[in-house]
């Protein structure tokens, strides 16, 4: 059996990623995995999930980082070093990490059988505007992050990677559970 030490999520912004990875942090058996993004912090983030920094600091030491991709406009990247230190991790603890499709391969490629890779189902188009919008993003931002979101989708389900694929479309409890029977 395998025992997964890091747990990624993938999924368009507004699938739920979050909301379920909040609810799997109450047990103590799950951590975040800490990346570092020259964004601006959103009241909706996870506490320890990014380390700001502006975007000089994150090009001084691109060694450090496992992977390096631009999303909306921004840089994000996960070091080395937290993603070792969560490998690290004694037996029955899983890291989590949100990641954007084109980085899953490479973390899996780093982490090996280590790594459950998680896809969360893009939900209905007025479901996902209306979460979006309760986060605070702007009109424009909705606008642009729903543009390619579907084919986004495709192209992630369509690789390497041996997504496991949930929704997260009904109680968040259904998505919880579900990622912990794929972990057993």
């Amino acid at each position: 059996m395998l025992s997964y030490k890091l747990i990624s999520f993938t999924g368009v912004s507004g699938s739920g990623k979050s909301t379920i990875v909040r609810k799997l942090l109450e047990d103590q058996a799950f951590h975040i995995v800490t990346s570092t993004t020259t964004r601006l912090p959103r009241d909706s983030d996870i506490s320890h999930e990014y380390e700001y920094v502006t975007p000089d600091k994150f090009e001084q030491h691109p060694g450090v980082f496992i992977w390096m991709t631009e999303y909306a406009g921004q840089r994000y990247g996960t070091k080395y070093r937290v993603v070792n230190d969560a490998l690290e991790r004694p037996e029955g603890n899983h890291s989590i990490l949100i990641l954007v499709p084109d980085v899953v391969p490479i973390l899996a490629q780093y982490s090996g059988d280590s790594l459950l890779p998680v896809f969360v189902k893009t939900p209905p188009e007025d479901i996902l505007r209306e979460r979006l919008r309760l986060r605070g993003d702007l009109e424009e931002s909705i606008e642009r992050r729903l543009h390619d979101l579907y084919a986004w989708e495709r192209a992630a389900l369509a690789s390497d990677v041996p997504y496991r694929v949930i929704t997260n479309e009904t109680a968040v409890k259904d998505a919880v559970e579900h990622v912990r029977k794929l972990l057993k």
